[in-house]
């Protein structure tokens, strides 16, 4: 499944964790069910490896991509992107603090390079 929208601004979480993400909307009711998955990513034709979280912030909230590429530094403010959506590699959970979502980013980043390898 891809997914194509604008980057906009989130709220800072994986950057002050050191895993800054591109946050798209999921319009038009193609949306993966929540979970955190392998993903490619296009950028000017060309393919990065990424890890992509599908969930909303509340439950009344519009469902959220968030896409964090592997070994990629620029800014995506703004730009458009297509997120091919590959395979589930964990369930969304909800942390008391920042070192344990940090350890679960990690441990979700070396899934993902360990799938998208195959």
């Amino acid at each position: 499944m891809w997914i194509v929208g604008k980057v906009k601004r989130g709220l800072g979480i994986g950057t002050k964790l050191g895993y800054p993400t591109a946050n798209l909307e999921c319009g038009g009711g193609l949306c993966p069910i929540p979970g955190v998955y392998a993903a490619r990513v296009a950028i000017n034709g060309a393919p990065r490896d990424a890890v992509a979280v599908v969930g909303a912030r509340s439950e009344d909230a519009k469902p959220l991509l968030e896409v964090h590429l592997l070994d990629f530094e620029d800014d995506l403010s703004g730009k458009e992107l297509a997120v091919e959506i590959l395979n589930k590699i964990s369930e969304i959970e909800n942390f008391s603090n920042d070192e344990k979502l940090k350890s679960k980013i990690e441990e979700d980043i070396r899934k993902a390079r360990l799938c998208l390898q195959e």
